[in-house]
């Protein structure tokens, strides 16, 4: 379970709101000028955090979904076909 935080659509112009995550985006090499989907969450031991770029991963699901409404036609919204990749996911 998540014990930290979710930043979405987070790109450079939000480093003067969030000077750390400036750092954030240079340690993990991440483009400045692309949103990107970043998570903080708090490692096992409880003293320390990692930050893991989910932006790969969801721009695949959203393509996987945008092919499937397409070749399945207009019927189904994205939106269910993310959800229904999701759980596919967490089984």
């Amino acid at each position: 379970m998540l014990k930290g935080h979710v930043y979405n659509g987070i790109s450079g112009g939000q480093f003067k709101d969030l000077p750390p995550m400036e750092q954030v985006f240079d340690t993990l090499d991440l483009d400045k000028s692309r949103p990107q989907t970043i998570v903080m969450d708090q490692n096992d031991d409880k003293r320390s955090l990692s930050f893991v770029n989910y932006s790969d991963q969801i721009e695949a699901i959203k393509q996987l979904a945008e092919d499937l409404q397409k070749h399945l036609g207009a019927k189904y919204t994205r939106l269910q076909f993310y959800t229904l990749i999701l759980k596919m996911k967490a089984m």
